[in-house]
């Protein structure tokens, strides 16, 4: 990732904004859901959030960082045979309100 910043600055100058949006899902109930597709979900929905935020501020003098998530992470909101996602994305948008990304 850090790759995809040194290149961007390099190309553009500087960068202004950056926005973290990816997520990654698997469709099904949590005690079918594997070891390995809980280690992605969490790689890619919460680590790689924090080192996009993380990244963009080392190469961002001044800019706007936009963390999308989803409503699966709201309270009541999360969806059935997500369980997995949906705590990753409560745990987005709780890093969010706390002010520890951003």
């Amino acid at each position: 990732m850090e790759n995809m910043f040194i290149k961007a600055k390099k190309h553009f100058k500087k960068i202004n904004a950056v926005i973290n949006n990816a997520g990654v899902l698997f469709h099904k109930p949590l005690l079918k859901t594997t070891y390995k597709e809980i280690d992605l979900m969490l790689d890619v929905n919460i680590r790689g959030t924090i080192i996009g935020c993380k990244l963009a501020k080392k190469y961002m003098k001044e800019g706007i960082i936009i963390n999308a998530a989803s409503v699966a992470g709201l309270p009541h909101h999360g969806q059935k045979d997500l369980a997995t996602y949906n705590t990753t994305k409560f745990g987005h948008i709780t890093q969010q309100n706390l002010g520890l990304l951003v």
